[in-house]
């Protein structure tokens, strides 16, 4: 009982109940070693709450662990069992999602920002009543077969992340690669 039990802390975000970061690694890696033996690529997210330091300052930090356990439950609703959503920090997520074409990549992405921008979360203070919205900037990728390990892949979904927070936050954006399209029509 003793060994489930640590073994699911080490799983889990205890905040979140998204995976670790650890067992997020574990899951990357599995995913790359049955893309390289050629099952289907799936689809990357890079997740980062924008603004999420001012939260923690303007409202404290239970709110903004609100703020983290809203966003896992949001994207939660969106997706389907078998993918998955993984704690990597602070305020950024890393999701896997499976059997998803380019389109279909796209419209979830878009749903999962149109759901994060829905959440409010009423908050009083000493001075006002206020509601907290969230907002999200999200990258997203796949991996190539240039990819020497899953953290290639994890860096271009970052570098597309980042690229939304360039370009005007709460956005998603793309890393295409190039040899993606030979699968996609597989």
């Amino acid at each position: 009982k003793m060994n489930k039990r640590l073994k699911n802390e080490a799983d889990y975000d205890a905040l979140t109940n998204a995976y670790s970061r650890r067992r997020g690694v574990e899951e990357l890696t599995n995913a790359y070693s049955s893309f390289i033996k050629g099952n289907k690529n799936p689809t990357l997210m890079m997740f980062d709450l924008d603004r999420f330091k001012l939260i923690n300052d303007n409202f404290g930090h239970d709110i903004g662990d609100v703020v983290l356990r809203r966003t896992v439950e949001a994207i939660n609703e969106i997706i389907n069992n078998s993918d998955i959503i993984i704690r990597w920090g602070g305020d950024e997520f890393i999701g896997i999602f499976y059997g998803l074409n380019k389109e279909e990549a796209r419209e979830i992405a878009q749903r999962i920002l149109d759901k994060i921008n829905s959440i409010e979360i009423p908050v009083k203070t000493s001075e006002i009543d206020d509601i907290v919205k969230i907002e999200m900037s999200i990258g997203v990728t796949y991996f190539s077969k240039s990819d020497r390990q899953p953290s290639d892949a994890v860096k271009r979904a970052d570098d597309a992340m980042y690229e939304s927070k360039e370009t005007g936050r709460n956005k998603v954006s793309f890393f295409d690669v190039e040899d993606v399209d030979e699968w996609w029509k597989v």
